[in-house]
Formats: structure tokens, C-alpha cells, sequence
């Protein structure tokens, strides 16, 4: 497989931005290991950042536009499909990642310049149009005409990667041959994301100047709207003021039923930004701390490299998001060994079922997650027996060789233009 050239087109700032990004820079990293010859196409965001550099070791192509513009996607196909013609002789099969306007271009450009595209959609609505729903708002017709357009082209794609099965789902309803899709979950280190032991815990603590008695629950990504931070801030100032105030959510009493463990204090990590994100809602997050005195019960830790200590640091998961395709952030942290309290939309159905391997919630239920919070802060057994099954499951599915060996194999399919294997 040492003679397939790959190169990978994707929207967000690569090397690392959110978990989408980090996924496609680790992957990147694990062809290249495997013999594969690799090159990056992607936005120049931000501003500052180098036209051309090699991450990893392997040659990365910024273009034009440069900065935080949501419009940025759509402006850089015409530079993208420039920078793809230059490469030409460089590579045989396209990756797209995030497939709204770039999957045009990667279509087009395999077209024009005689090689394969694979479609990846890095989340959900993307080739439905779901994306462009305001505030549940009907999409208007004439953005729906355009969608279709758009998908014509789209389905011209030699193979489609689904992360998960409420993806490929999407792409069957929106025409796709269903044997031209492969299901391939994200994967990821799990000799990196591991659990420690508690002497290790209070340590990373200590490192990143964390506190260091609290019951600590930790959310990681970007901080965009969408993630449903917005409603976890609310839930979590609730819970503040019920501790303090000694009354009950539901029944379940706040004030320490359960000696050792309910009456530890709280604390809650927002590890990520969104400053380089047209969707980031980190400067309203960072208000609702402040106009609420919850300066001492809330940390922000901005952008960050180190995601696997602050999970290692922590005793509890939170992902409250409206929408995931497949949220690399849960897997990481079930590897990490952490109970985890998600809702139940999209690619975390594939992932988590209730009870057994995590917590769920519908997404926007803040009286439900603040039940399950309330529940897992006071019950040291279920938390232990979910975080368990959550690290066997990161082992046993999730583990980032599985998941490359199957990339690797639908790469190679593509290039060679025949049908995907049924079993990769």
C-alpha cells in the first residue's frame, strides 16, 4: 500500500482546532506511518498562521481566505481547487472532510484531474442540509433547490466514509449507493487516553493547577453553540445554588445522604476555545460565569493540546451536545476510564447505552442531566462499574489501528476503483 498517495481537503485549521481536526491530523500521522504519501489542503486560519509547513512530516498547504470568516468555507473552494491542480502529481485519492462546500471541490477536482474522491461528512446535516435549520425553522425552499444541486455532484464521489450509523443513514436518504458506503467509527490512542490510579489523578490536578478536592467534571471541545454549554451553565448554577441552599432535586437530596461522597464539592473544566470559530459562544459562557458569581465554581482553560490531563484530572464526562456524528471527545474519555453523561443524539447512540456504559439524556433536557448529575456525584459504585465498561468498550471497538486498517482499505478501494469489501 506504500504507493497510495492520499491528500486530505478539510475546512477547519489543521493541525487542531476541535475534535474533528484532531482526528484527521492523527489519522493523517497513522497513513503516513503505514507507507501512505500524504498531503493536507486547508484553510489559513488564523491569520498568522504559515501558508506552508509540514506537521508531522507531512507537507500542509494553507489558502486563502486567511482569519475567522464564516464565509471562509465557501471562499476557499476556488483556492482549494487551484492548490489541487497544482498538487495533482502529488497524490491519487482525495479525503474530504466536512463535506458542505468541499466536497464539491474534492469531486470536481478528482474529476477534472483523473483521480478518486472519498466523501467524509464530519457532521450531521451536512449532505441533507440540516445545517442550514435556524431555530427550527423549515430550511426556505430555495436553499433546499440548491442542496439538491450540490448533492448531484456529491454523489459523483467514487466512496463515502460514515462515522457512524445515523451518517450513513444520511447519506442513503439523500441517494447515496449504500455500496458505496463504508461505516468506519472514529478511533482513538488508547495506550495515550488511559485511566490512573488516584495518587496519579491528584497529581495532573496539581500540574494544572486545578483544585484538588472537588468532584471535577469536564466537558473538552470547542466551545461552540450547538455543544449545549449554554444550557450545561445553567443546569450547573442550578445545582450550585440547590447544594448550597440543602434542598432536593427530584427526591435526591443535596446535602450529603451519602457520607464521603455527595458532600464533596463541586467544580466544573470547560477545556477548549472557540475564539478561531464562527459558532463560538465562548465569550456568552464566560459572561453567564461571571454575571452569576460562578467564577470559583467554573474553569475555562482556553485552547489546549493537553486534553488527555484534564480528562485523567477528572472523575466525570459531560457532553450535552444538540448534535454529534460522531464525537471523538466520548470516545477519549471512555478511554480515559471516565463515567460519562452525554445526550442521546446522532453517533453517541452508537456509542453509549444507558446505563451500561454511560448515562444518557435527550439533548436540551437540563432537568434530566441534573438529575444524572446529582445521581453520579453521589453514587461512587456506578460510576466505577460505568467507566469500566467504558474503557473495554474504547479497547475492544475503538482502538485507532481497527479503525486506520479500515480507512487504509477503503482508501485503496477508491484508488482502485472497485467495489468496497464487505468486510474491511
Amino acid at each position: 500500500m506504500s504507493n497510495l498517495r492520499v491528500c486530505l481537503l478539510i475546512g477547519g485549521y489543521f493541525p487542531v482546532v476541535g475534535g474533528g481536526e484532531t482526528q484527521m491530523r492523527l489519522l493523517m500521522r497513522a497513513l503516513s506511518a503505514r507507507g501512505l504519501e500524504c498531503q493536507v489542503v486547508t484553510q489559513r486560519r488564523p491569520a498568522d498562521a504559515a501558508a506552508r509547513e509540514d506537521v508531522d512530516g507531512i507537507p500542509v498547504a494553507r489558502v486563502w481566505p486567511s482569519g475567522k470568516n464564516r464565509s471562509g468555507k465557501y471562499l476557499m473552494m476556488a483556492p482549494s481547487l487551484f492548490r489541487l491542480f497544482a498538487l495533482r502529481d502529488r497524490y491519487d485519492v482525495i479525503l474530504v472532510s466536512g463535506i458542505r462546500t468541499l466536497g464539491v471541490v474534492g469531486v470536481l477536482a478528482a474529476s477534472w484531474f483523473g483521480k478518486r474522491c472519498v466523501l467524509r461528512m464530519a457532521s450531521c446535516g451536512e449532505m441533507s442540509g440540516g445545517y442550514l435549520a435556524r431555530d427550527g425553522q423549515p430550511v426556505p425552499g430555495w436553499m433546499r433547490l440548491l442542496v439538491g444541486a450540490r448533492n448531484g455532484i456529491l454523489r459523483k464521489a467514487d466512496r463515502f466514509l460514515a462515522v457512524s450509523r445515523v451518517v450513513r443513514e444520511e447519506y442513503v436518504a439523500c441517494g447515496v449507493d449504500p455500496g458505496r458506503i463504508e461505516w468506519i467509527p472514529n478511533g482513538t490512542d488508547v495506550t495515550v487516553y488511559r485511566p490512573v490510579d488516584d495518587e496519579s489523578r491528584a497529581a495532573m490536578r496539581t500540574k494544572l493547577e486545578l483544585p484538588a478536592d472537588p468532584f471535577l467534571c469536564v466537558f473538552t471541545g470547542k466551545l461552540n453553540r450547538g455543544k449545549g454549554l449554554e444550557m450545561l451553565l445553567r443546569a450547573w448554577k442550578r445545582w450550585v445554588d440547590l447544594r448550597s441552599s440543602g434542598l432536593a432535586v427530584r427526591g435526591k437530596d443535596l446535602s450529603g445522604e451519602t457520607a464521603g461522597h455527595s458532600e464533596r464539592a463541586i467544580h466544573l473544566v470547560l477545556v477548549g476555545g472557540g475564539g478561531q470559530q464562527a459558532m463560538s459562544c465562548e465569550s456568552e459562557l464566560r459572561r453567564f460565569v461571571r454575571d452569576h458569581a460562578l467564577e470559583s465554581d467554573v474553569t475555562f482553560t482556553g485552547y489546549t493540546t493537553n486534553v488527555v490531563e484534564y480528562l485523567q484530572a477528572a472523575d466525570l464526562f459531560l457532553l450535552p451536545s444538540d448534535s454529534e456524528a460522531m464525537p471523538n471527545s466520548l470516545i477519549e474519555a471512555m478511554a480515559s476510564g471516565l463515567p460519562c453523561i452525554a445526550s442521546a443524539v446522532g453517533g453517541v447512540l452508537d456509542i453509549l447505552e444507558d446505563g451500561r456504559n454511560g448515562r444518557t439524556h435527550a439533548a436540551g433536557d437540563e432537568d434530566r442531566l441534573l438529575e444524572l448529575l446529582v445521581e453520579l456525584h453521589a453514587d461512587e459504585a456506578q460510576r466505577s462499574r460505568l467507566a469500566t465498561a467504558a474503557r473495554s468498550d474504547a479497547e475492544r471497538v475503538y482502538a485507532r489501528d481497527v479503525n486506520v486498517d479500515k480507512v487504509v482499505a477503503l482508501l485503496a478501494a477508491a484508488h482502485a476503483g472497485s467495489e468496497v469489501a464487505r468486510a474491511l
